[in-house]
């Protein structure tokens, strides 16, 4: 039995097997490994660390600031950075 609409309702039949997602690739983009940084961010990453500030960082999506978290991370051995997804109409 085929629904043209969704309602939110289990069909009777429900042997049927949910097809598997595909696995994330999520992790392997955060590796730390192998992420070079320009040398002028290795500065600025010194700098904050030596006045005990924070280091704000922006650009465009897919730039390299996650992996220059996790990459900063993993040398100091501080875990896994956290993570917080904005935009632009994002508020505190």
């Amino acid at each position: 039995m085929k629904r043209e609409y969704y309602t939110g309702k289990p069909l009777k039949d429900s042997a049927v097997e949910p097809i598997p997602l595909p696995k994330s690739t999520r992790q392997k983009r955060d590796d730390p490994k192998g992420y070079q940084p320009d040398p002028g961010l290795v500065d600025a990453a010194n700098v904050a660390l030596i006045l005990g500030r924070p280091l704000l960082l922006t650009g465009e999506p897919g730039v390299g600031k996650t992996s220059f978290a996790a990459s900063l991370a993993n040398e100091r051995q501080l875990g896994d950075p956290l993570k917080f997804e904005t935009k632009s109409t994002s508020v505190a």
